[in-house]
């Protein structure tokens, strides 16, 4: 099985042609028609393996492309037929569509005139072909083959392979016009894969008609560019959906990584708190407890200004009672006072009646007459023994 292959040509042609020449390394071709650079293009596969040749395309926008993209290629802007007399180009917006064939371009919208040089396939083989010959000439010209393929010098210049598109736009084979060019010169017919035929030239035919028999298939190991790149597109799509899902869960996950953080600095502050309030209430715990220690102390002060009054109010009520006894004793010791003082006047009066009445006594004359018997009596007691 030959390596993998991305076949860039409309029709898998490359892949046929690849076949053909895959024990040729480096080789040459003659693109008419060439169309555009990359975009169901025969020779890009060629191109990128080292492949050189001579791309001719009168659609000056498509031949700028040309000359970009190749630049080791002869890119020609002209048309191919038997003169080298201008002739009129229809383009058309349609890629590839474009054609020098009045007919066709009557029924091709849009197709705007354009004069272009012409160029006869003679000249190109003459002046563009190294020595070592060409390995395929590829013709699609839109109705134009036979002019292309009568103005070459079949005798000078003979491609080892040619393919030429061979139908019309509806479908329908075009080759009985100018197929007979090629079987004059003695090539022969080797493939129709339902767009193109492939011709091989007579001396090459034992080899290379044997490789061309088939049209590309499972065996070439290939892939077309178009449904690699669809292949990418859907790839790249799935893949920026990927990406923006990712950047959305990213921006979800920082949201969320933002919400966690506030949430768990919120929790912090809250722990903090936490933290404060258990300490404030271990605080207002220990002021409780000695506020109860103090109220019971005071309650205890109290308890003891209680008793301490009880016995104030015990040793009071003593006092009272003691007051009372005194009070009545004082009253007694009053009434008693009284009484003396009573007696005491009562004495005082029978004194001062028994003065008066000594008094009265010694003023009287008995008294006075008595006197010297008194005296004698006295004197006598104070003489008598033991008196």
């Amino acid at each position: 099985m030959l390596p993998p292959m991305i076949s860039y040509a409309q029709n898998a042609e490359d892949v046929v042609l690849r076949r053909v020449f895959f024990d040729r390394p480096v080789g040459f071709y003659v693109d008419i028609g060439a169309c555009d650079p990359v975009e169901d293009n025969v020779t890009k596969h060629f191109y990128d393996r080292g492949w050189s040749g001579v791309n001719v395309e009168p659609d000056c926008r498509l031949h700028t492309a040309l000359a970009v993209a190749r630049p080791r290629d002869c890119n020609i802007c002209a048309a191919v037929g038997r003169d080298e007399t201008a002739v009129t180009f229809y383009p058309t917006k349609t890629r590839g569509h474009g054609t020098l064939e009045s007919t066709l371009a009557a029924d091709v919208e849009e197709a705007v005139p354009e004069t272009v040089p012409q160029i006869t396939l003679a000249r190109i083989f003459a002046e563009r072909v190294p020595p070592a010959g060409v390995d395929f000439l590829k013709v699609d010209v839109e109705g134009w083959e036979f002019e292309v393929l009568s103005s070459a010098d079949w005798s000078k210049i003979r491609p080892r392979v040619v393919l030429v598109e061979a139908v019309d736009r509806r479908g329908q084979p075009s080759h009985a016009r100018w197929e007979g060019i090629l079987f004059d010169v003695g090539y022969r017919f080797g493939l129709f894969d339902g767009l193109n035929r492939f011709y091989c030239r007579p001396e090459d035919a034992k080899i290379l008609l044997p490789r061309m028999a088939a049209p590309g298939n499972v065996l070439d190991n290939w892939r077309f560019a178009r449904e690699v790149r669809g292949q990418s597109e859907v790839a790249n799509s799935y893949q920026s959906e990927l990406d923006r899902m990712s950047n959305k869960l990213a921006e979800q996950n920082g949201t969320l990584t933002a919400q966690s953080a506030a949430l768990l600095a919120e929790h912090t502050a809250h722990a903090m708190t936490r933290s404060a309030l258990n300490a404030e209430q271990v605080a207002h715990g220990a002021t409780r407890d000695a506020l109860r220690n103090e109220h019971e102390a005071h309650l205890a002060a109290l308890n003891a200004i209680s008793l301490g009054n009880a016995d104030l109010q015990a040793e009071q009520a003593a006092h009272e009672v003691t007051r009372e006894a005194l009070e009545r004793e004082h009253a007694a010791h009053r009434m008693t006072h009284g009484a003396l003082k009573a007696e005491l006047y009562t004495l005082g009066d029978a004194v001062a009646e028994r003065d008066r009445l000594i008094a009265a006594m010694y003023a009287s004359t008995s008294w006075r007459l008595t006197t010297p018997l008194r005296n004698v009596r006295h004197l006598a007691r104070l003489l008598k023994p033991g008196g």
